[in-house]
């Protein structure tokens, strides 16, 4: 996002900006919004949240964070074979 404005494709980019993409890619990669709120310190409202539930969900934040790193690394790759296709025509 940040070369994009440096290239004047996008006027202002904000740490806003960074996290709704980063949300809606991990929804896109298949983490439940449930797991994305707490991955962004978000707080649940919810009685139960706020008043009894103490857990901190840490082994399925790092599932869920396994699955964005798998899901980056195959962004990735489909581009640089995409790159690779270019380049060989």
């Amino acid at each position: 996002m940040w070369r994009q404005r440096d290239r004047e494709v996008i006027p202002v980019v904000t740490n806003r900006d960074l996290r709704r993409t980063w949300k809606t890619l991990a929804g896109k990669a298949g983490l439940s919004k449930e797991i994305r709120d707490r991955l962004q310190n978000h707080t649940l409202q919810d009685v139960s949240s706020k008043s009894y539930d103490r857990w901190n969900y840490m082994p399925e934040k790092r599932a869920a964070m396994a699955r964005w790193d798998k899901f980056v690394r195959e962004l990735l790759m489909k581009k640089k074979r995409r790159a690779g296709l270019m380049e060989a025509a």
